[in-house]
């Protein structure tokens, strides 16, 4: 059991370097009691990729990452939620790095087979469509993700509530898609609600707060910039 605690205790002392000798232990104790294949033996090889992910090795996580997804196909099978679950951390590693083609496949079946097994209403469901959506933005596919978006805001009001703090990241993501478009005047409100959300649910000077008091100040600039604009254009 101690050495499956190792990610929570080491790296929130930033003990990083004793949290992966643990790491690494367990993956070995495994591999030896329990085969390379054994289900124990792939959460623990994921768990090795998650803290060298976090510690910016990213080769060496993705290697991993693909291990596990690869021993859990054939132990589990290809629907199996911790199967999907290694598709979704790949996907969420190769975003990261900027690999917007590689992840985009992995992430629409993470979403596609949580919703056949969880529902649509499911938070790992929610999450799959904020993944694939904010994907999909940062390729500047808004016509795809703008639905992604509206459907993980819905999703997480019906489920969370309104005030919930991930409810609140759903409107400022939305908020943030169509300030990329332009589309300000829409934008605006969302950022005004994330922004009173984040103040009543995590105070004034929370970093969430803080980063809503800026999209919101980026929204207000961007339409008082085009109003400018318009007004020093001669009237025909």
């Amino acid at each position: 059991m101690g050495a499956r605690t190792a990610w929570r205790v080491g790296p929130g002392g930033g003990r990083y370097d004793e949290a992966e000798a643990l790491y690494r232990r367990d993956l070995a104790g495994s591999e030896a009691a329990l085969g390379p294949g054994h289900p124990a033996t792939l959460t623990a090889l994921d768990n090795l990729a998650g803290l060298l992910r976090a510690l910016g090795r990213y080769d060496e996580a993705e290697a991993l990452y693909r291990s596990a997804l690869a021993g859990r196909e054939a132990a589990l099978g290809p629907g199996h939620q911790a199967t999907l679950a290694s598709a979704n951390n790949l996907a969420d590693l190769l975003a990261a790095q900027g690999r917007h083609g590689e992840a985009e496949p992995l992430c629409r079946r993470a979403l596609a087979g949580r919703e056949a097994v969880l529902g649509a209403a499911h938070p790992d469901t929610l999450a799959s469509v904020t993944g694939l959506a904010v994907l999909l933005a940062a390729q500047g596919k808004w016509a795809e993700a703008e639905p992604l978006l509206r459907r993980e805001l819905a999703g997480s009001e019906a489920v969370l509530g309104p005030g919930h703090p991930t409810t609140l990241t759903a409107a400022q993501n939305l908020a943030s898609a169509l300030t990329s478009q332009g589309r300000y005047g829409e934008a605006e409100p969302l950022c005004r609600r994330a922004l009173a959300g984040r103040e009543a649910a995590l105070g004034e000077s929370h970093s969430a707060t803080l980063s809503s008091v800026h999209n919101l100040g980026e929204v207000l600039r961007a339409q008082v910039r085009r109003v400018a604009v318009r007004e020093s254009i001669p009237a025909r």
